[in-house]
């Protein structure tokens, strides 16, 4: 996957990964901080969300958004921020020859932001907002009470948002005192990928990295501290569709270490045109527009999951039909010829990784958080092609249970499809 990777830790804790392409122009690059929903107390809901929203709203040597927006805008600069379950990004790609002006805006916004009192009483709204747009959207809607379920008591089942209760106790001194606490330069990063000299990079990052606070980093809750997934979650809403999660994790240390053969099996299951939900439930029987399956693979979670929107009056028959291929999975071992093209598809998706800069910088810091370590794209490719058909099934045998599984779902209201006749539906599979 990777080529030309350097790795340098400093004396603080932090860490500067860095992945040199040739016959690029751009450097793509991100600061990381280990905070995020996961790390976060219950009463701090959404406070990380809302840091990040902060940071760009001034700091230090850019006393303001507008200032913020200008320095990098005039250099090309796409910049953007996430937050996820254990930690925030705030990235840019640039030309190669601005690399040093970047590394100085986000080094600046991560390290000294400045929470001016009138912004977060303005952002706060903008976030209000952005929590009314998720009960709104059926897609957005499902996510959220589908994680809820799907890790039941614990901080993994949580919106990354916050909510209006938590979000309200938000002011300047306390999203200060927060961020003291938990942007530490232990655990957090500085990643990036393109046309770069990993040396300089290095000192680029370290004036950042300096200015954090030399705390332990933030711990979070381990999920295997979970209770098992709940087995159903519905609603009924003013919907034309129906809306379908279906979500897997294993049992305890079911399908650790076994990335490329979860990969492949995703793939397998729904990951595009070719796959076997797309033509059974799409192309086959018409009932729904998109249909895809998803692995998740991180620090300590291992699941996998099918999303769909589907024909409401034909409903149970969809649910049946996942239920069939997941059967069939369960019971069959993959063909010779799909499971050649499906290893062969994400081997040559390997190769072309090493084109795409800021897939090259995600990925290493994904690689690095979750593994440890960083792959080779030699070592990749072995992977994918010592998968076997007998190891797929396997996977499959310990994924897709009864007692693994939340399905979740959204329902017009004249639905006439019960929640609890479509999950007896899944299981049994579809009798054509």
């Amino acid at each position: 996957m990777f080529e030309n990777v350097k790795i340098t830790k400093l004396e603080n804790g932090a860490c500067v990964a860095t992945s040199k392409m040739e016959g690029v122009n751009s450097c793509s690059l991100h600061f990381s901080v280990p905070m995020g929903s996961r790390r976060e107390k219950a009463s701090e809901a959404g406070w990380s969300h809302f840091a990040e929203h902060m940071a760009f709203k001034g700091s230090a040597k850019y006393p303001t958004g507008a200032a913020i927006d200008r320095a990098l805008d005039r250099i090309g600069g796409m910049h953007n921020a996430s937050t996820g379950s254990l930690c925030t990004r705030f990235e840019t790609t640039v030309p190669a020859k601005w690399t040093a002006k970047a590394v100085d805006v986000l080094g600046d916004i991560v390290a000294n932001p400045i929470y001016p009192a009138a912004e977060i009483e303005r952002e706060r709204k903008v976030v209000f907002e952005e929590i009314n747009m998720s009960q709104v959207s059926p897609s957005a809607r499902i996510s959220r009470f589908a994680q809820a379920a799907f890790w039941p008591g614990h901080p993994l089942g949580r919106s990354v948002i916050g909510n209006e209760k938590s979000l309200s106790r938000i002011d300047a001194d306390a999203l200060h005192a927060f961020r003291n606490r938990h942007y530490t330069a232990e655990g957090a990063m500085f990643v990036a990928a393109g046309n770069l000299d990993h040396d300089s990079i290095v000192e680029m990052a370290r004036p950042a990295f300096d200015n954090l606070s030399k705390g332990r980093e933030t711990a979070f809750l381990p999920a295997s501290r979970c209770r098992p997934a709940d087995p159903l979650a519905f609603e009924r809403r003013d919907v034309k569709q129906a809306f379908l999660r279906i979500l897997f994790r294993p049992s305890a240390g079911a399908g650790a270490g076994r990335r490329a053969a979860m990969l492949i099996l995703a793939e397998i299951l729904g990951g595009g045109m070719g796959s076997r939900l797309f033509k059974a439930v799409r192309e086959r029987h018409g009932l729904a527009y998109s249909i895809s399956s998803f692995a998740g693979i991180g620090v300590d979670t291992t699941d996998l999951s099918i999303t769909a929107e589907v024909n409401a009056a034909r409903v149970e028959k969809a649910t049946a039909l996942c239920g069939g291929e997941l059967r069939k999975l369960v019971e069959k071992p993959v063909g010779r010829r799909e499971f050649s093209d499906v290893k062969n598809m994400r081997i040559n998706n390997a190769l072309l990784l090493g084109e795409d800069s800021s897939l090259q910088r995600i990925l290493l810091e994904h690689s690095l958080r979750a593994f440890g370590r960083v792959e080779t794209t030699a070592e990749e490719i072995a992977n994918y092609k010592s998968v076997t058909p007998g190891e797929i099934q396997s996977l499959a045998s310990e994924f897709f249970r009864p007692e693994n599984c939340t399905l979740a779902m959204i329902l017009p209201h004249d639905c006439k499809a019960s929640p609890e006749k479509l999950r007896e539906a899944l299981f049994n599979g579809w009798q054509a």
